[in-house]
């Protein structure tokens, strides 16, 4: 809670949201496609990176989002955030025995990332224009009504 931005604070989550099902769909075709597998589960049906997905991952992309509200800047610093989670942590991941490479190489998961934060992006701003316009009708709407009210007396 300290590094959030209590003013943004519903767009931000649902940035997050938007990334963790991006993210975790991506994850499911993945496995599905074996690409990749997952060594260690939580539960039989359910990965051990879910929590990855539902957690670390939207956490990094929201900080990202919340701090570069500039596209080149956020593109910037997502393609930093897609080094790291590629070539380090997924790595890691490879190496402690959480899952295992099958078809696919580090390499492949960089661009992905980027489109990741990118869809993000693009449908988080898209998704506050339009609450703008709507919240900008609805003060016009009002003055028209307190307006019409007042020359009515």
């Amino acid at each position: 809670w300290k590094f959030v931005d209590k003013r943004r604070l519903l767009e931000i989550v649902a940035f997050g949201f938007l990334i963790n099902i991006l993210a975790t769909f991506l994850d499911v075709v993945g496995s599905e496609l074996l690409l990749w597998n997952y060594t260690l589960r939580i539960l039989p049906q359910i990965p051990l990176l879910f929590p990855v997905d539902f957690v670390i991952v939207p956490i990094f992309y929201m900080l990202v989002y919340q701090r570069y509200t500039n596209w080149k800047h956020y593109l910037l610093a997502s393609t930093i955030l897609a080094i790291v989670l590629s070539f380090v942590a997924e790595p890691i991941a490879v190496y402690i025995g959480q899952y295992q490479l099958i078809s696919w190489k580090f390499i492949y998961s960089f661009p992905i990332y980027i489109v990741l934060a990118s869809l993000g992006k693009i449908f988080a701003n898209k998704m506050c224009s339009v609450q703008e316009k709507s919240l900008q009708g609805t003060t016009s709407q009002k003055y028209e009504q307190q307006a019409a009210g007042k020359q009515d007396k």
